[in-house]
């Protein structure tokens, strides 16, 4: 596959408009010839195609390191060398990453005192180049650890060769340290950290890299790059879920050494059983973002123990948020009372019975009431849809013989069975989300008005 920066396929490059705003590959497509001009090593990698022009066939180890390199030394000042035979770090990948964490912790690179850092995981190149974004200083170097010698090894030099000593320190990890209390045992016990940051193997064993084991559709795309991973950075017992449950682990006992906890995830599924972890660990709060660039899709997990961090919500979560507007039953103005009596007012109880009988009569969902997270306000369900009912609302009211909306009728008077309930004051809306109800099968729902996660967890959680 060659690929030309100026000509760059739609279909490759569909994902670059989620990039991160602050990303500079968001705004700025690599100019292959340009590049080919100010960089010699680069020039002799690449290859021209039969117009002419410079191009970069990503599947080929060679080139994509060239590019890489070049990338490093053009916009950070960095002079690396990549084994080829070991991964190779994508620069929009990881720059959004960096920023990802500049938006967690308030970062102002030039602030006077800048954020110490602790890198876990193969980090060493994540370690190079967030030095030269965030500048900290010599009394606090970053602490990257490599659990392979050959990647350790180039790690060291390329620290050596760019000057980066006293700013990122590299350790090789035996393989049965933790991977978040081996780079703490090294620094100082009253030395404290700003953020941890990891990149740590996604896979359990080859099948599951293949995608054998997981739901990945046929349609998809193959890879753009080729995958020059080594077996010691892309598996691990239990794969990225049992790594990253490690490190949270660790992190609840040393909750006072460092301020934010944060991975990559290479797998979407994989933070539903790792958000259930912190929950139960009793973190501070936790969030969720998308890493959106080219064809590829990665996903960060962060969690704090201590009070004052919010984590912000991709670019990619706010569109879809946005494109997908909740789904809202208007409740009735005024609840019809008893013959003589006064008309009685809602409650909390009464609106979800309301919710209940429209989700399963005119929805046809399945619902069954939860206990709710300890602590929090409100009432909770779960909900299991087996076909979509809740689009073209408008269209299934008026002709509810095509949409096969056959309890619309029966529910035209159910409105008058909230009296049966005693009720909150006044009148009101219940809105159920896209990302409750937008999809089939389970999901969690918090039925009620104006409630909030007293954890503070981000509202891309589905919540």
């Amino acid at each position: 596959t060659q690929l030309q920066s100026q000509a760059a396929q739609p279909a490759a490059m569909s994902m670059n408009r989620f990039m991160h705003h602050r990303n500079r590959y968001r705004r700025e497509k690599p100019d292959f010839a340009q590049l080919a001009r100010d960089n010699p090593s680069f020039a002799a990698a690449c290859q021209l195609d039969d117009r002419g022009r410079v191009v970069v066939n990503f599947k080929l180890p060679h080139q994509l390191a060239a590019l890489t390199r070049a990338l490093l030394e053009r916009d950070f000042q960095l002079r690396v060398e990549l084994p080829l035979d070991r991964l190779i770090p994508t620069l929009p990948l990881r720059l959004n990453y960096l920023h990802w964490l500049e938006d967690i912790l308030g970062v102002d690179c030039s602030a006077p005192r800048p954020p110490a850092a602790l890198f876990a995981a193969s980090t060493s190149a994540l370690a190079a180049a967030a030095s030269t974004r965030f500048w900290w200083s010599a009394a606090t170097p970053a602490g990257a650890t490599e659990v392979d010698k050959r990647n350790a090894a180039y790690a060291e030099e390329n620290v050596a060769r760019n000057g980066l000593q006293d700013r990122v320190r590299v350790a090789l990890a035996p393989a049965d340290a933790g991977p978040l209390e081996f780079p703490l045992s090294l620094a100082e016990p009253q030395e404290q950290f700003d953020f941890c940051m990891c990149n740590p193997p996604f896979f359990a064993d080859a099948a599951e890299a293949q995608g054998l084991l997981n739901t990945r559709s046929d349609s998809r795309h193959p890879p753009m790059s080729a995958s020059t991973a080594a077996s010691v950075e892309s598996f691990s017992s239990g794969g990225e879920v049992m790594f990253v449950s490690r490190i949270a682990q660790e992190s609840s006992r040393h909750r006072d050494r460092c301020r934010v906890f944060t991975s990559m995830l290479g797998r979407k599924p994989s933070l539903k059983p790792l958000k259930r972890l912190l929950e139960r660990l009793g973190v501070a709060s936790y969030g969720t973002y998308e890493f959106c660039q080219g064809r590829v899709m990665r996903w960060g997990i962060g969690w704090t123990f201590q009070s004052g961090v919010s984590f912000p919500m991709s670019e990619f979560k706010r569109r879809k948020l946005q494109s997908r507007p909740p789904l809202t039953m208007q409740l009735p103005q005024r609840p019809a009372g008893e013959a003589g009596q006064p008309s009685p007012d809602y409650s909390l109880d009464s609106v979800f019975a309301w919710c209940k009988r429209v989700l399963k009569r005119r929805l046809r969902i399945d619902c069954w009431d939860q206990l709710n997270k300890q602590g929090a306000a409100g009432r909770r369900l779960r909900l299991s849809a087996k076909e979509v009912t809740w689009t073209r609302q408008r269209h299934r009211r008026r002709h509810p013989a095509a949409g096969a909306d056959k309890g619309d009728a029966a529910n035209r008077s159910q409105e008058s069975e909230l009296s049966e309930s005693d009720s909150i004051r006044g009148q009101g809306v219940s809105r159920l989300s896209d990302d409750v109800i937008g999809g089939q099968g389970d999901k969690d729902c918090d039925v009620a008005k104006g409630q909030k996660d007293n954890k503070g967890h981000d509202s891309a959680d589905g919540q």
